[in-house]
């Protein structure tokens, strides 16, 4: 597709220079892309599909600036195309995970095209495995223990929204919160995974490793679980239906960028640092049950850990200051041996 390289290395851009969103809506109208997205825009959210279809807008309608894109044009999209999109996009002061955002959505697009065997096209060019790029987001490895008062918070938070939405999102905080599952564990989440042991209600799923683990869920959430399957119009025997998913009638789980952005709005609401993640949630999890004196070895099990080693880098008690010696191995020093050493005094500024 030499022409259309041609044209987008050869652009000089900026900020000043791109399309507003009421040019590109204008451009978008009554275009083939325009019939392709209407025809994509079920199985994920409003939001998404709002997210997805204005990256593949400012792209083919702001980015590659072609009076009139047709399918030839879209099938000749390479990944060097979109790995130029993604640079100038960086130029243009956008964030990197806006950047990995709307590179996603334009992954999503070709992969629908790709899977209706209706054009010609062999190759996803915004796939990762064939070149394509995405921006190093900041990791925070470490983690945090999220506070007993901010999770009462976020608590009061999901239970505010009443309708449908609402109640889907309270009861995936309440599985993150009471079971410490990770986060792709609770997307794949289907009614049939539930089951009754004696007195107590679980959960299975599937771990890393692909590892079969259970989880008991509390009595008053399998309470929320019942009323929201009542209120999907679901019932025990859909033992396949996922449970986090977009609509009612839909039964493919909501995406993680999805659920990232739900709970990035509950931690922002509730005054939660930025960096803030939904893993944070499994930290608090596994801190907690440490706190109330459960066995790390039970909960290394509890929460899928192949090794023991793994939980406690989870733990963010201050345990190592429990019950240390180190006062009475001091405390048993010879009087005189302390009285050479002056009382300790602060000094303003130094300590």
């Amino acid at each position: 597709m030499p022409y259309l390289w041609y044209n987008l290395i050869n652009q000089t851009r900026s900020k000043d220079t791109m399309k507003d969103n009421e040019k590109i809506d204008v451009d978008y109208r009554n275009t083939s892309i325009e019939n392709l997205l209407e025809d994509m825009k079920y199985d994920i959210s409003d939001r998404t599909f709002d997210e997805y279809s204005n990256a593949v807008k400012s792209f083919f309608f702001d980015f590659i600036k072609i009076d009139s894109i047709t399918i030839k044009d879209i099938e000749e999209v390479t990944v060097k195309d979109g790995n130029e999109w993604i640079y100038q996009m960086k130029k243009d002061g956008l964030g990197n995970s806006t950047i990995n955002k709307k590179a996603g959505g334009l992954l999503w697009f070709y992969k629908h095209l790709i899977s209706s065997n209706e054009y010609d096209i062999s190759m996803n060019p915004f796939s990762t495995d064939l070149g394509s790029n995405r921006l190093k987001l900041k990791r925070y490895s470490d983690g945090i223990r999220i506070s007993d008062d901010k999770l009462k918070e976020l608590n009061n938070y999901f239970l505010k929204r009443r309708d449908w939405i609402g109640e889907r999102n309270y009861l995936m905080f309440l599985i993150f919160v009471t079971t410490g599952m990770r986060h792709s564990e609770v997307l794949h989440i289907k009614i049939g995974d539930f089951f009754d042991y004696g007195d107590k209600f679980a959960v299975k799923f599937t771990g890393k490793g692909d590892k079969l683990n259970i989880s008991e869920i509390p009595q008053g959430v399998k309470q929320i679980l019942h009323s929201f399957i009542i209120r999907s119009d679901w019932d025990y025997t859909m033992r396949e239906q996922s449970l986090f998913v977009a609509k009612p009638e839909s039964n493919v789980p909501i995406t993680k960028m999805r659920t990232t952005d739900i709970f990035k709005e509950a931690y922002r609401r509730v005054g939660l640092p930025e960096e803030t993640r939904i893993h944070d949630l499994r930290h608090t999890y596994i801190t907690k049950s440490i706190e109330m004196g459960l066995d790390i070895y039970d909960i290394s099990k509890r929460v899928g850990h192949s090794s023991v080693d793994t939980t406690r880098r989870y733990d963010h008690t201050f345990r190592i200051f429990n019950n240390n010696p180190a006062e009475d191995f001091f405390s048993q020093l010879s009087g005189s041996s302390q009285e050479n050493y002056p009382a300790l005094k602060l000094i303003k500024g130094v300590m």
